[in-house]
């Protein structure tokens, strides 16, 4: 299971946010990779699905708000 597990990961952080507009997210930061490293080897480890879908709604987010500050300055990214 636990190699299911960790294929399903690798698998959903190269390819599967692809499907989901990676173009939208900004990348994988050392702290966001800790985190996800820290919560998917837990002993008792969590559904992986609900920590990816968070971690992609974070980095969407943080696109967003970039993006915005460099319209907000009349910059281009």
């Amino acid at each position: 299971m636990a190699t299911t597990r960790r294929a399903r990961t690798a698998r959903a952080l190269t390819t599967g946010l692809a499907s989901n507009g990676s173009s939208q997210l900004i990348h994988l930061s050392l702290a966001e990779i800790r985190r996800l490293i820290t919560r998917l080897t837990d002993h008792r480890p969590p559904p992986v699905d609900p920590i990816l879908h968070w971690s992609t709604w974070r980095r969407r987010r943080q696109h967003q708000a970039r993006t915005s500050q460099y319209k907000r300055r009349s910059h281009s990214p």
